[in-house]
């Protein structure tokens, strides 16, 4: 019996240090594979693309990163940007930015007169109010709204999103405004652009960009565009269209216009009183 004893002790014994082994060999293996999958560049990229607007810093850090990270978001058969002598006014206000747009991550294209939106531009809106904007900067401007509420500002969004069709009307209709001033056509549209952009060049057509509260040149004598100027930046917005800027923008004084960029891109292009064309510029150069 003590013979049949030490044996079924021995088998049990045995039998731990087997399911022992088998246990810490299937939890390397594990951890192996979750290592090798996690330090994947694909994966990460496709980590960042599913970041929610709800964990606002990461999310900020995966659109600055994404935006200034040419490899993560070039096309396949773009050629790099060409250099911008950034020492010119001249050469900024009329660059190309088509190639850097298309390296470029969402927040940080640049749309004006000379650089329209592209036709696969993608697009997902979501609401701020009663106004559709690009679901990219919802979380940061309804936090700056409510916090800005807390200071004793109200802000809301006098115009969003606008879609090509409204864009053309609105054009259309300052063209219409000036040709009451001058017989020439061309003349008249030139003019209308320096207040309304065409089709297609438009930053609202983006979804970035807002024009809030009061849309007239006396909203930079409130206290709403005060606090905006000292605090926009932390939630990732600028003034877009300043009147030191018009020489480059070619877009006059529009106080109440501000572009989503991402908190880190904006306190620099505050602190260095740049418009975009300049802060991408000096990417590029």
């Amino acid at each position: 019996m003590r013979f049949k004893k030490l044996n079924r002790k021995t088998f049990l014994v045995s039998l731990l240090c087997l399911l022992g082994i088998t246990v810490f060999s299937l939890s390397y293996i594990i951890i192996n594979i979750s290592f090798n999958e996690n330090d994947n560049p694909e994966n990460i990229n496709q980590a960042q693309q599913t970041i929610t607007p709800l964990q606002e810093k990461n999310y900020d850090q995966a659109l600055e990163a994404n935006a200034t990270n040419k490899a993560v978001n070039s096309k396949k058969g773009t050629q790099p940007p060409q250099a911008i002598a950034t020492s010119s006014n001249s050469s900024i206000a009329n660059y190309d930015f088509s190639s850097w747009n298309s390296y470029c991550g969402p927040t940080l294209i640049v749309v004006n007169k000379n650089n329209k939106i592209a036709d696969d531009f993608n697009l997902s809106l979501s609401k701020v109010g009663d106004k559709e904007v690009s679901t990219l900067i919802k979380s940061n401007l309804e936090n700056m709204f409510n916090d800005a509420k807390q200071d004793g500002v109200n802000l809301f969004v006098s115009s969003g999103y606008r879609s090509i069709n409204t864009q053309k009307i609105l054009f259309d209709r300052k063209v219409s405004e000036f040709l009451k001033k001058t017989n020439s056509k061309a003349e008249a549209e030139t003019l209308a652009a320096t207040h309304v952009a065409r089709p297609y060049t438009s930053e609202h057509n983006t979804g970035l960009a807002v024009d809030l509260n009061k849309i007239s040149n006396d909203f930079c004598k409130t206290k709403a565009y005060d606090w905006l100027i000292k605090n926009g930046a932390k939630y990732g917005f600028i003034l877009r269209y300043n009147r030191d800027k018009t020489d480059i923008t070619h877009v006059i004084y529009e106080p109440w216009h501000f572009r989503y960029v991402g908190p880190k891109t904006a306190k620099t292009m505050y602190e260095k009183n740049m418009c975009l064309e300049e802060y991408v510029a000096s990417l590029i150069s």
